[in-house]
């Protein structure tokens, strides 16, 4: 799925560029933790059998492990951006479509990971 991470990364990239470039900076730092995930994912290609050699373990542990990290960073990202929402409301519905997001990005990739063992 390394095309289709770089894809992602560069199609969410673009989007942050454009909300930066039309003065909206709030929705281009909105956007920004959402690379995160498939940024990690793409990490992951070169990283994984480095750190598993460092290991002793397999590589496809630690590609699981890099992925899991990048979904637990952006989420915590999206909440402490979250707080600049004002009204609960929509900070909730924030939290939820931008984690739910993640979280579906994150299980396709660790699956799709999964079934090439």
């Amino acid at each position: 799925m390394y095309v289709e991470s770089t894809v992602i990364t560069g199609i969410l990239f673009l989007v942050a560029l454009s909300f930066a470039a039309s003065k909206r900076k709030q929705f281009a730092l909105a956007v920004i933790p959402l690379i995160l995930v498939p940024a990690f994912h793409l990490l992951g290609y070169p990283l994984s059998p480095w750190i598993a050699g460092l290991l002793d373990t397999a590589v496809w542990r630690i590609y699981i492990l890099i992925d899991v990290v990048g979904l637990i960073l952006s989420c915590i990202l999206l909440a402490l951006l979250s707080f600049r929402i004002k009204a609960t409301r929509n900070r909730a519905l924030f939290l939820v479509a931008t984690c739910t997001f993640n979280v579906i990005l994150a299980m396709i990739f660790i699956f799709d990971l999964i079934n090439k063992i």
